[in-house]
C-alpha cells in the first residue's frame, strides 16, 4: 500500500505511476492511494512548510489513517480487544 500526497514535490506522481507498473510487472498485491492537495509529510500534524513541500493535511491523514486500517484488519484481522 502506498499512500501519497498528489502535490509532495519529493514523490512526483510521475513517480508513484512508474512504482504502480512496477509493481504491477512483479505481481505484486498493491495498491497505491492519492489525496488531493497533500504534500508530503501529510500525517505530521503541526508541519506547515509549504515553500518546501511539506504540510500536514488532517483530511488526507484521516482517511489514510482508515485506509492503513483497513489493509490490517484484511492482512492480519481484527483486533483482539479481550487481551
Amino acid at each position: 500500500m502506498v499512500l501519497h500526497g498528489w502535490e509532495d514535490p519529493m514523490a512526483p506522481r510521475e513517480d508513484g505511476l512508474a512504482l504502480a507498473d512496477e509493481m504491477t510487472r512483479a505481481g505484486a498485491d498493491w495498491q497505491l492511494r492519492a489525496y488531493g492537495h497533500a504534500l508530503h509529510a501529510f500525517t505530521a500534524e503541526g508541519i506547515h512548510m509549504p515553500e518546501r513541500g511539506i504540510s500536514y493535511n488532517a483530511a488526507a491523514a484521516r482517511r489514510s489513517w482508515k485506509a492503513i486500517s483497513e489493509i490490517l484488519i484484511e492482512t492480519i484481522g481484527q483486533p483482539d480487544r479481550d487481551h
